[in-house]
């Protein structure tokens, strides 16, 4: 996990939320010097315009709009002004220790963030909205953590089109370059350096996963066909529903590379799966 400053003592793909608090927009002036004791609770600090410094135990960290900042809770820090701007900030607390000083997350599509935020801060206007912020903001919370595990600037937009397309037929290496503005032979050897695998065993292996997720759904059994058969990837259909006699035992067990029981416990399968 990229972290400049502190360790995460818990990744944000596990963090859970207690309590969004509040937002606030913060104008910041040129030349501002403030000082915060004992900061409240967690803050996550965005950049519109502007840029500011903080220092904590020595070190200095700058919020600038290339970069999200998590404000420490229980710490206590200065505050430098040196560009005007505008900073909106989230305040939320989740149930065990985040960081222990400032973490500076990189981030693209800003608008995105500040729409969300927007989204936060008029829901918090009105009770009964609490699931909901919560909801938004665990989304602002993926989006930085995908960025940040993608190899932030080149991979993100093609692993962001694959969350929401990978039943698309298509899909392909040339469209998924074309998202990232690289060729598409340097976006497969990066694509295989980062995940271990091709684009397109990427694709195939997702579309199987979510199969076997809805044919528990639907309480199907999932029994490997007879040890003759033959798994022919190229026709894995490109809707995420795959019939029972197209997955057999070491498929299975190589995709998912865990037995039936921790498959089922992972995948949230109620119903009996079988390799």
């Amino acid at each position: 996990m990229f972290c400049k400053g502190g360790v995460f003592t818990k990744k944000l793909d596990e963090l859970v939320v207690t309590e969004v608090t509040g937002v606030m927009t913060v104008f910041s002036p040129k030349g501002r010097v403030e000082e915060i004791h004992n900061r409240k609770y967690y803050g996550l600090s965005f950049c519109k315009d502007g840029q500011i410094t903080y220092t904590h135990n020595g070190k200095e960290f700058v919020s600038d709009n290339r970069q999200a900042i998590i404000l420490p809770k229980g710490q206590s820090y200065a505050i430098r002004g040196d560009k005007r701007g505008i900073f909106p900030v989230i305040n939320f607390d989740c149930l065990d220790m985040l960081c222990d000083t400032f973490t500076v997350l990189p981030i693209n599509d800003l608008d995105f963030y500040f729409k969300a935020y927007e989204q936060i801060k008029n829901l918090l206007l009105f009770k009964g909205n609490r699931t909901k912020i919560i909801s938004i903001f665990y989304d602002i919370i993926h989006r930085l953590y995908s960025f940040d595990r993608c190899d932030a600037d080149i991979l993100f937009p093609a692993m962001l089109y694959l969350e929401k397309h990978y039943a698309s037929p298509e899909i392909n290496n040339k469209l998924l370059a074309d998202k990232c503005n690289i060729s598409e032979i340097y976006f497969r050897k990066l694509f295989i350096k980062k995940q271990g695998i091709t684009p397109r065993q990427f694709i195939i292996d997702t579309r199987i996963v979510n199969a076997i997720r809805l044919q528990c759904a639907r309480g199907g059994r999932i029994s490997p066909p007879p040890v003759s058969s033959s798994l022919k990837y190229d026709s894995i259909p490109a809707s995420s529903s795959l019939p029972d006699e197209k997955i057999r035992s070491d498929s299975g067990r190589r995709f998912c590379m865990r037995t039936p029981f921790v498959f089922r416990a992972k995948h949230g399968c109620e119903h009996t799966v079988v390799w």
